[in-house]
């Protein structure tokens, strides 16, 4: 095996409409398009996906959606 440095840093954000800033953080770090995955239609029921399109359309930030994941999906469901 060769020798390598792998340096992988996440940024949490926890708190109330937090998620109304999605696309502030992508552009902070330099994100210029988002895949939103997700599972079930809670997601869509609660309204937190909307909150989140919404704050990447008015920050500029192009997304494509993924649902209806399930745990271990095949990798036919990405393509």
């Amino acid at each position: 095996m060769n020798n390598f440095t792998f340096y992988s840093p996440t940024y949490f954000v926890f708190g109330k409409n937090e998620e109304t800033n999605a696309g502030h953080y992508v552009k902070r770090f330099g994100g210029s398009k988002v895949l939103l995955h997700y599972g079930g239609g809670s997601v869509i029921r609660s309204g937190l996906l909307d909150r989140v399109r919404k704050s990447l359309e008015e920050s500029g930030i192009s997304f494509v959606e993924l649902g209806g994941v399930k745990p271990n999906p095949r990798s036919g469901l990405v393509y």
